[in-house]
């Protein structure tokens, strides 16, 4: 009972941090497998007596392998898991020292907010409970709380003091009442009733005092997320106008961008990140008033091996392009513009701050990166559901059939980056598809299987949702992307974007690389595929799938893979499978601990039984267990007398010895009532067996004693 509520009220403490995070349901979850773990661990390690230590130390190594599993798929990270997990590390450390909250969590923060959970759970756990002074618990939960402080002028909400002072009270409560019933008396009922009544109506004051009170300096308690957070912006979307620009507006000059890139591309104005409601959206964004354009912005997801190249771009916008989305390079490294221009972290789409702010006439600068992504770096890294859980929803109609086709389409790519790289050529060229504008398609799920099984017709937002969408189906976090294509070059460094210059484009997620981009749409439009998805394409053969989903594609078993070393990188899983399989390893986990502490429960259980009938037979039967379990030579067939000598203790504890002799052949020989039992006697005898063993016996005793299997 100790265990848990120390370590429920460390974890109800922690959840305050939620304020400090954008999408903190992605580590509230995991938090609760680390809680259940921490406590379980607790609760076995001490049933059988372990040291206080001991018990930090097994929980302390389970919990990281917990958090290792989270975030590698492996509970010891090895390899290629090993060099992702300290990338990640390192990135997270880079965002919480340069950003203000709230932050990131997948593909940010993750390691730092799933290790903060098991510290804070740990050391409540261990001074309450391990050393047995809960009193010094309540420093733990105010280090816990000020880790919010530290982070600017946030403030706590009322559930996040109410449920851990709770806790604390009743840790207290429970201490100063076993401290008591060593004494021989406990709280009675009326006094426990009277404090728990009087910390409930404490804590109810707490909470709603500082509401009440007209006043505003008491902002420990205030509800809400306070300055410096920023407010939600809900969003349009940009598909639609891209759609009617791109097939019904005249083709006006946009935007003019002056740059040494050679190549300057795919510029992008916004993200689509949400797929629900039969449409392809941005969702609604928090975007925080902290997160202002502005030099040294986040280079999300891309690890430090990766190599790039940075330009300048300088880019003025027409009178005629009038947008609340800021059209920016990506990656992007740093921006210079003039108004309150705020990014959103988990996409780097930038977007107006204030009412009537627009990019029409407006002028800014920004420094881009060329990413040195090559074929063989991109089958080789790892993708997962690190870049957050929202990248891989779908809807709860998709079809079947379209996740059967991605399957089968895939059927022959070893690798997440060579299923990719084949359902972009699946569109392109061996898919049967044809480019064209005229369609009346959308991008919901009736239009996508109509384009992949009837029609196989549309233009860029066909090819990029439906990419995107299949690439969902296959575990690989995916969004679409929205901006201009290629711009027409009309100086040495000068280039304009024009309004057919309007794109669409799905973009894929590979951990160590980042969010990478993929051109499904055909040649006609698009004429070129990125450069490190041309090898791989020479490497997969073209599948053969049916034209119509009349009848239900099968999935094709995959060719065997070939053999990789043990310390290689695994392929991607669907979040279904990853949860499935933490389960299954979580359970593992548990009935190996269930076994490693059932031996000593029992031991201990038919003590405690002996113990309380106190007859001398009982109690004998325990000084055999006993000497048994630290290795003495106990002999079966021997009289009392002679088992008695084998117990080998002098002093005090011969003597209490004698007496137990005593007692157990009067009661088999001439009983008598009120006679005593030999509980003290037997007592003394077994301090001496104990005091006597080595290390080696004490610990045989305790985690496995002989005398069960006897």
């Amino acid at each position: 009972m100790a265990t848990v509520l120390a370590c429920v009220t460390a974890w109800t403490a922690a959840l305050s941090w939620q304020i400090l995070t954008i999408d903190d349901g992605t580590w509230i979850g995991p938090s609760v497998f680390i809680l259940v773990l921490v406590a379980a661990v607790g609760i076995g390690m001490r049933a059988a007596r372990a040291g206080a230590l001991l018990t930090l130390l097994v929980q302390l190594l389970l919990g990281l392998a917990l958090i290792c599993w989270e975030l590698t798929r492996s509970p010891l990270p090895l390899g290629g898991r090993a060099v992702y997990l300290a990338d990640m590390v390192r990135h997270a450390i880079d965002l919480s020292t340069r950003l203000r909250p709230p932050v990131p969590v997948e593909g940010g923060v993750q390691p730092i907010m799933l290790g903060g959970v098991l510290l804070a759970i740990l050391v409540i756990d261990f001074v309450a409970v391990g050393l047995r002074r809960p009193a010094l618990a309540g420093a733990g939960l105010l280090g816990i709380w000020s880790v919010i402080f530290w982070n600017g002028p946030v403030h706590l909400s009322a559930w996040a003091v109410a449920l851990p002072t709770a806790g604390f009270c009743v840790m207290l409560l429970q201490q100063n009442h076993m401290a008591l019933s060593r004494w021989g008396r406990g709280f009675g009922r009326p006094f426990l009733t009277t404090g728990a009544t009087l910390g409930a109506v404490a804590v109810l004051a707490a909470v709603v005092v500082p509401k009440a009170v007209p006043t505003t300096d008491l902002h420990l308690l205030k509800i809400g997320h306070g300055s410096g957070t920023g407010s939600g912006l809900t969003v349009d979307n940009p598909m639609t106008s891209m759609r009617k620009e791109l097939i019904q507006g005249p083709d006006d000059d946009l935007l003019t961008v002056t740059t040494k890139d050679p190549h300057p591309e795919y510029l992008r104005v916004a993200v689509l990140t949400n797929f629900r409601n039969d449409q392809w959206t941005p969702g609604e964004r928090s975007v925080p008033a902290t997160n202002v354009a502005g030099e040294d912005l986040p280079l999300t997801g891309v690890g430090s091996s990766v190599g790039r190249t940075t330009y300048t771009y300088d880019v003025t916008a027409t009178r005629d392009f009038d947008s609340r989305w800021l059209p920016t390079q990506s990656p992007i490294t740093a921006l210079q513009v003039d108004g309150n221009w705020r990014y959103d972290v988990s996409t780097m789409d930038f977007l107006a701050g204030d009412k009537g702010l627009t990019t029409s006439g407006r002028s800014w600068s920004m420094s881009g990166v060329q990413l040195d992504l090559t074929s063989d770096l991109m089958s080789s890294v790892l993708t997962n559901s690190w870049a957050g859980v929202k990248f891989q929803e779908l809807p709860d109609d998709f079809p079947s059939s379209v996740e059967n086709l991605a399957t089968q389409v895939t059927a022959g790519a070893q690798t997440p980056f060579a299923k990719a790289v084949t359902l972009q050529n699946w569109f392109r060229s061996t898919g049967g598809f044809v480019y064209d504008t005229s369609t009346d398609l959308g991008d919901g799920t009736d239009d996508l299987s109509d384009f992949l099984f009837r029609s196989k017709a549309g233009f860029c937002q066909q090819f990029s949702a439906a990419m995107a969408a299949m690439a969902r189906s296959l575990g690989i976090p995916a969004r679409v992307a929205v901006g201009f294509l290629r711009p027409e070059q009309t100086g040495d460094d000068t280039w304009v974007y024009s309004a057919h210059d309007l794109h669409a484009w799905p973009e894929l997620y590979f951990q160590g690389a980042g969010w990478v981009r993929f051109e499904p749409t055909p040649s006609v439009r698009a004429p070129e595929v990125p450069s490190y998805t041309e090898k791989v394409s020479e490497q997969v053969p073209a599948p053969s799938v049916p034209a119509s989903p009349t009848a239900e594609p099968t999935k094709t078993p995959a060719a065997p893979p070939a053999e990789k070393p043990i310390d290689e990188t695994p392929t991607a899983t669907t979040p279904a499978d990853s949860h499935r399989t933490l389960f299954v390893s979580l359970g593992l986990g548990l009935l190996v601990i269930l076994l490693l502490v059932l031996p000593a429960s029992l031991r201990r259980l038919r003590r405690r039984r002996r113990l309380a009938r106190s007859t001398p037979e009982d109690l004998w039967a325990e000084l055999r267990d006993t000497a048994v379990d630290l290795g003495a030579v106990w002999p079966e067939e021997a009289s009392v007398r002679r088992q008695a000598a084998a117990v080998r203790v002098s002093g005090d504890a011969g003597q209490a010895l004698g007496r137990l002799v005593t007692v157990l052949e009067e009661s088999r020989y001439a009983p008598q009532a009120g006679r005593a039992s030999g509980s003290a006697e037997l007592e003394a005898v077994r301090s001496a067996l104990w005091e006597n063993a080595g290390p080696r016996a004490k610990r045989r005793a305790r985690a496995l004693p002989p005398s069960l299997f006897r």
